[in-house]
């Protein structure tokens, strides 16, 4: 997803965060994807995975910036033990 900045929350108690890539699977056929669609699924990974509110002040750092349009952008995956 081309510009969406994506945040870990620190896991074991510091202030150390981890910018993360968000991908979507091959299946997904459009070229773009609505914001609205990100931010929610975001949030859902934010209260199911770690626990925190949609409130969390490191969730509301960066999800305010999603916008429309989203662009999807295609990476080719290449697993090294296939190339010879």
């Amino acid at each position: 997803m081309q510009g969406v900045r994506y945040v870990v929350p620190p896991l074991d108690g510091s202030s150390m965060i981890t910018e993360m890539l968000l991908m979507v699977f091959s299946e997904y056929k459009n070229d773009t994807i609505a914001a609205q669609m990100v931010k929610e699924a975001i949030v859902q990974i934010y209260r199911e995975l770690y626990r925190r509110d949609r409130d969390d002040p490191v969730l509301n750092d960066f999800i305010h910036d999603i916008q429309d349009p989203i662009v999807l952008v295609k990476i080719l995956w290449c697993d090294s033990s296939s190339v010879k």
